[in-house]
């Protein structure tokens, strides 16, 4: 997420695109929300590797008024908004497609 940021917006936000050198590094992303904090940011994107291990941070950060906007996976705390897919409607939908595809290819309908 951070590589295409920065593609997108070189000029737009210099300094201000920063993200972990580890993806799965949970105290490094909850480092990274705190000097967000601490530096005023008005708004946070962030691409968590846990759905509950940054609540805290991102908490702190909406309580001082930072905008926070989650990518990819849910959080369990309030944000501002989530970019991503819904997991459990997506294998609905598959599911359900399967089902009707084994029942338009099999001799007798598909017990779904």
């Amino acid at each position: 997420m951070l590589a295409g940021a920065r593609r997108a917006a070189p000029t737009t936000a210099p300094g201000r695109l920063f993200g972990p050198t580890s993806e799965t590094d949970v105290n490094q992303q909850v480092q990274l929300i705190e000097n967000s904090i601490s530096r005023g940011a008005d708004a946070i994107v962030l691409a968590p590797n846990s759905s509950d291990a940054l609540n805290n941070a991102i908490k702190r950060a909406r309580d001082g008024g930072t905008k926070v906007v989650v990518v990819d996976t849910a959080v369990t705390t309030d944000a501002e908004g989530f970019i991503g897919t819904d997991n459990v409607k997506a294998g609905e939908q598959a599911g359900k497609t399967l089902c009707e595809l084994a029942t338009k290819a099999a001799s007798r309908p598909a017990a779904c």
